[in-house]
């Protein structure tokens, strides 16, 4: 398929900082790996932020123009 859109997560944890908006984290309880190598969930661990999706439009929108600006 041809353009795509795509999230690129490598930008994601700086996305979240300039706007959480951009990148829903809800907390959740911090995973456990399995011996069968899953995932299994503990209710009394302690809690993360888990991304679960990027606005990747408004992501890219804001880097392409801080980019643009630095060539003046």
């Amino acid at each position: 398929h041809f353009g795509w859109a795509k999230e690129i997560w490598d930008i994601a944890a700086i996305a979240y900082v300039i706007n959480p908006d951009w990148v829903p984290a809800p907390l959740a309880h911090s995973p456990i790996l399995t011996d069968f190598h899953t995932w299994s969930t503990d209710k009394s661990r302690h809690l993360i932020k888990s991304a679960i999706f990027a606005y990747r439009n408004p992501i890219f929108k804001d880097m392409f123009t801080k980019l643009a600006s630095l060539k003046n």
